[in-house]
């Protein structure tokens, strides 16, 4: 199983793992470990996606500058075809190419260097819905932690927002 369906599958197992322990931390009877697992996983979230994405945009975009994807604009698979970047055409417009490509990641989810990063955007966003429900309901019972997390199931489902909810299938 590949694509969109994995990476669903991906987002909703890795979203159980993350909010498990602060879930858990909370039931036991431990607000306030609880709310400091949610803040270090959250920020710590946040630098694990970013900054690998980021080396691996500035990697790709010197070999695209280097002239090294070349041969892909002639290849027939259309995926291959869109990774293809000509060589800038200066220093400036390659270094305004480049920021660019590290905003849209985290903005429009479109890497015109690396298109493979296209779910990162999605799993920042789903990561920290699970982070901010999380919070919300660490003080709250367990029975009503349950209703909470159905109701923003249904609101979701109806709202036809498909990562959140993937997001609150992690937490149901």
């Amino acid at each position: 199983m590949g694509g969109r369906s994995g990476v669903a599958i991906f987002f909703i197992i890795t979203g159980y793992v993350n909010a498990l322990s602060s879930i858990s931390k909370s039931r036991a009877g431990n607000p306030d470990a609880a709310f400091i697992n949610i803040s270090k996983s959250a920020l710590a979230r946040t630098g694990k996606l970013v900054l690998p994405a980021v080396f691996a945009t500035i990697f790709s975009w010197i070999l695209a500058n280097l002239n090294a994807y070349k041969m892909s604009e002639n290849i027939d698979s259309v995926w291959i075809r869109q990774g293809y970047h000509k060589q800038e055409s200066n220093i400036f417009m390659a270094i305004i190419s480049l920021i660019r490509a590290i905003i849209q990641t985290w903005t429009t989810g479109w890497n015109e260097y690396d298109g493979t990063q296209w779910t990162l955007v999605l799993f920042l966003q789903s990561s920290m819905t699970v982070y901010t429900v999380s919070l919300a309901t660490t003080l709250v019972a367990p029975k009503t932690r349950r209703i909470i997390f159905g109701l923003l199931y249904l609101y979701f489902w109806i709202c036809g927002d498909g990562m959140l909810y993937f997001s609150c299938q992690i937490l149901t």
